[in-house]
């Protein structure tokens, strides 16, 4: 069973266009590893200087283990920081998460 992650990114409130733009070409790299990592989808949603990736993967530890691990994401991770005020870690690609607190399916 599949499992979703909300990944929480501050942007910096001047470089938010530079961010956005800098996600209309993902290295094709980064996706890959992300579909061998075992993500089934991945959103980006941006909202003034918050952005929120929300991931639908079979195991998310196992996903950050690879990504983690993987020179090309490590590359990518660290070009798109320069945009962010916190998120995404690209020394060590600690991912900031959020807790769900309430989801429709289970309500009685």
């Amino acid at each position: 069973m599949s499992e979703r992650v909300a990944i929480l990114q501050r942007l910096d409130p001047t470089q938010v266009d530079e961010y956005v733009e800098a996600h209309e070409e993902v290295p094709e790299a980064v996706s890959s590893a992300m579909k061998q990592g075992g993500v089934e989808e991945y959103e980006l949603f941006v909202t003034g200087n918050i952005a929120v990736g929300v991931v639908t993967v079979n195991d998310f530890d196992t996903f950050v283990e690879q990504y983690r691990d993987d020179s090309q994401t490590q590359e990518w991770e660290a070009r798109v920081d320069q945009f962010k005020l916190s998120g995404v870690d690209p020394e060590t690609m600690e991912m900031p998460t959020m807790e769900r607190i309430w989801r429709l399916s289970d309500e009685a």
